[in-house]
């Protein structure tokens, strides 16, 4: 009579456990039972009657907190019935019950914008986190600008905005979070910076050849809201050449390379 029981050893509160229980042979069905011990005391348990000759699985619910002054966690399988056994084994256990994200409305600011913050939280299980959070907002100096101490999630999700000054120091600013045990953070730049009035796109040919006479490619010139731009262009071609004997490259203009080769330009 024997048998193979594999679980994961690793637990997680509130995520059920997955054990894998194989009875390979035995003289009628095993009733199979597996606990969740700690301090010699049960706090889980899950049963469940396995016919032998094919792998069957139980699944043992993990309570919502696991707190270490409660001892070493350890998973105990039994069996009775076509077959006694009963093995106990170790488990390690990852604290992490709530999965947290950091959002803001932009990843760079202007001195006077205001930041505009999303909190997003939920269980292993997917659904919302409806705990309280803490915020707190430092500078590039580690300076803290602002807290908010007990933020309530509502349907795991919560929201702050945070007006910056006429003079904020700028650099690198992180928001930090804390809740249930968990901590995340988000960074956002706050940049004296002036936005692009307009954009050059210039798209070349993909290739020339030698005998060509023309050369024809598009330059667009759009402004951030996607007016086109009216003005005078001025482009410089140049032509790369390799010479494989002597392994140089040769770099020039195309007004000196056209003249000398009698081309003409559009």
């Amino acid at each position: 009579n024997s048998y193979i029981v594999v679980a994961p050893k690793t637990i997680r509160p509130s995520v059920k456990l997955q054990i894998s229980v194989t009875i390979l042979q035995a003289s009628s069905d095993v009733q199979v039972q597996a606990d969740l011990v700690a301090d010699s005391v049960v706090r889980a348990t899950a049963k469940k009657t396995i016919a032998a000759g094919a792998p069957n699985f139980i699944q043992l619910q993990i309570p919502d907190r696991l707190s270490w002054d409660q001892g070493a966690y350890s998973l105990r399988v039994s069996g009775s019935g076509g077959l006694t056994f009963s093995n106990e084994s170790t488990l390690t256990v990852n604290q992490k019950c709530v999965s947290m994200f950091v959002q803001t409305d932009k990843g760079i600011y202007k001195p006077g914008q205001t930041v505009m913050m999303r909190f997003i939280a939920y269980k292993p299980t997917l659904l919302p986190y409806d705990g309280s959070i803490e915020v707190l907002i430092t500078d590039p100096n580690r300076n803290l600008m602002a807290k908010w101490s007990d933020i309530q999630l509502r349907n795991g999700v919560a929201s702050r905005d945070f007006p910056l000054s006429s003079e904020p120091p700028v650099g690198t600013w992180t928001v930090s979070v804390d809740g249930d045990r968990v901590s995340e953070t988000q960074t956002f730049r706050v940049e004296k910076y002036v936005l692009p009035k307009f954009e050059v796109t210039v798209t070349p040919p993909p290739f020339i050849v030698s005998d060509d006479t023309r050369i024809e490619g598009t330059v667009t010139a759009r402004y951030t809201h996607r007016q086109p731009v009216k003005g005078t262009l001025v482009l410089v071609f140049y032509l790369q050449t390799w010479s494989t004997w002597y392994h140089m490259h040769d770099e020039r203009s195309k007004t000196l390379q056209m003249s000398k080769l009698g081309q003409h330009q559009d």
